[in-house]
């Protein structure tokens, strides 16, 4: 478990993948609108992580689709699960 920004954020999957989050994502700016929070999540937020890990190194490309790793991320009272596909959940 680490903070980045407003973001508590732990990993399941690469140490890799974790310090990249932690040290490496420009972790964006919550929205002033709770009611945004789901959007952000599934826009701001993803597009940050998929660029960080690219530029990291440790985004996977198969077959024109692109995979990160599993991880939690709490912020605003709420918990997400964000998946390997980018799913957020």
């Amino acid at each position: 478990m680490f903070r980045n920004g407003p973001y508590l954020m732990g990993f399941t999957d690469s140490f890799r993948m974790g310090q990249l989050l932690r040290y490496a994502l420009d972790a964006p700016t919550l929205p002033t609108s709770p009611a945004a929070l789901d959007r952000h999540m599934a826009t701001t937020f993803i597009s940050a992580v998929r660029k960080c890990l690219d530029t990291g190194g440790w985004l996977h490309r198969d077959g024109g689709r692109e995979t990160g790793g599993t991880f939690l991320v709490g912020v605003a009272g709420r918990l997400f699960v964000i998946q390997g596909d980018f799913q957020v959940g």
